[in-house]
């Protein structure tokens, strides 16, 4: 995603999110209006710098409300464990940790690209 792509997309609402977990999005509101934060749901700081690393970005999507049968593999992560890939099986709105991959509960998940798939088992 280059940078003229993710601001037509946080204009138009959408949010963005990286493997590790760090969000931009748009507040028409706010002093500075596009705001990053490291943890989903903390206190915006204003962008700066993070427009160096916006190619690593993509719309977070709300993939979770239609997971097949089979699972979704995604990198997975909360605050005490790092990104790995595992397989969400299914989504609990509930739970604070709402992505389950059959063993374990995780706070944040984001489907592999097709790329990212590809080279793991190319």
């Amino acid at each position: 995603m280059n940078k003229k792509e993710a601001i037509l997309a946080l204009l138009d609402g959408k949010v963005l999110v990286d493997h590790g977990g760090s969000e931009i999005s748009f507040d028409e509101q706010a002093c500075k209006p596009f705001g990053f934060s490291v943890i989903e749901g903390a206190k915006k700081e204003p962008l700066n710098d993070q427009w160096a690393y916006i190619e690593g970005y993509k719309i977070k999507e709300e993939w979770y409300k239609n997971i097949p049968e089979c699972g979704v593999l995604c990198w997975v992560w909360d605050k005490n464990r790092s990104n790995r890939v595992s397989i969400v099986d299914s989504y609990i709105s509930s739970n604070e940790y709402h992505f389950y991959s059959g063993t374990a509960f995780w706070k944040n998940a984001v489907p592999l690209t097709k790329e990212e798939a590809l080279g793991m088992v190319l």
